[in-house]
């Protein structure tokens, strides 16, 4: 029974391992953006945020003014109170 447990925690570090990895390159191409500064700038927004508002949003320059940016569903939630 131990061994079974042993083996599941293994496999639990390995994945999260993993899954440190994946969020570290999300981030990596994120900060390849001109918007990521400005983005993680925002107070209470950190770096995975930000690079899920970039995946998000996409090119920043396709909105000609904030009420067209606001249309998106998590612009004006508690989590981004900026706007």
């Amino acid at each position: 029974m131990n061994t079974i447990y042993s083996s599941l925690i293994d496999i639990i570090i390995y994945n999260s391992s993993k899954l440190n990895e994946v969020k570290q390159d999300i981030i990596n191409l994120a900060k390849q953006t001109p918007y990521f500064e400005i983005v993680n700038s925002i107070y209470g927004i950190g770096e995975i945020s930000t690079a899920q508002i970039i995946a998000e949003v996409g090119d920043i320059n396709r909105f000609e003014n904030i009420k067209q940016l606001k249309k998106l569903q998590w612009i004006g939630s508690n989590h981004c109170t900026i706007w």
